[in-house]
């Protein structure tokens, strides 16, 4: 049996929606109540403003980012392109989980700039994180791989998989494209996606 959310779980996820729907200033806090099913007063309660909601979410999302990035750096005796190529299949799993996140992060990133540079700030301080860029300068000296800085190999990781799910909006209004059904397409993009940033990384 399914445990029962508490009320604070509640008003977490309705709020996800909310700010996956409409962006942190279309969202209000009368709408997250409504949402969640409880009161206004609730909702202050627990989390007291917007803004403290919001900054968990993006903390929450900045988490599962950080995740993928490390998942694989700790595993004995993987090669450091095997590595990324799972980052890149990891990320693109993610946002097929989130199918929302790209459009947000678009909003976002169109309305207030900050919002994603604090985002990226917190994952440069990232110990963790920092210990991979210098495994990757290790690898840039080996000769092992093409010279490029770690904050330019995730860039385009998360930009080539953010915009396969930005397409997805106007695909199958545009005369050129392939009718191929959502599945298949994301699919074979994730391939795409792989082989791109895989020969850009390798000699």
């Amino acid at each position: 049996m399914e445990k029962a959310k508490s009320k604070e779980e509640l008003i977490f996820l309705a709020a996800e929606e909310e700010f996956l729907k409409n962006g942190y200033n279309g969202t209000t806090t009368q709408a997250i109540a409504k949402r969640a099913g409880i009161t206004h007063a609730m909702l202050h309660y627990y989390f007291r403003t917007k803004e403290n909601l919001f900054k968990e979410f993006v903390q929450n999302k900045v988490a599962k980012l950080k995740s993928i990035i490390l998942t694989r750096y700790y595993e004995p005796d993987i090669p450091f392109c095997e590595k990324i190529q799972k980052t890149v299949e990891t990320h693109m799993d993610l946002l097929i989980e989130n199918p929302d996140l790209p459009i947000f992060a678009l909003r976002e990133l169109i309305s207030d700039p900050e919002v994603l540079s604090n985002i990226f700030a917190e994952l440069k301080n990232e110990e963790r994180i920092a210990s991979i860029s210098r495994e990757m300068e290790e690898e840039i000296a080996k000769g092992n791989i093409n010279n490029m800085t770690f904050g330019d190999l995730i860039l385009d990781i998360v930009m080539l998989n953010l915009t396969t799910f930005l397409t997805l909006q106007v695909r199958d209004t545009f005369p050129f494209t392939e009718k191929e059904d959502r599945e298949t397409y994301i699919e074979r993009k994730k391939k795409e996606n792989t082989d791109i940033i895989m020969n850009k990384l390798r000699k």
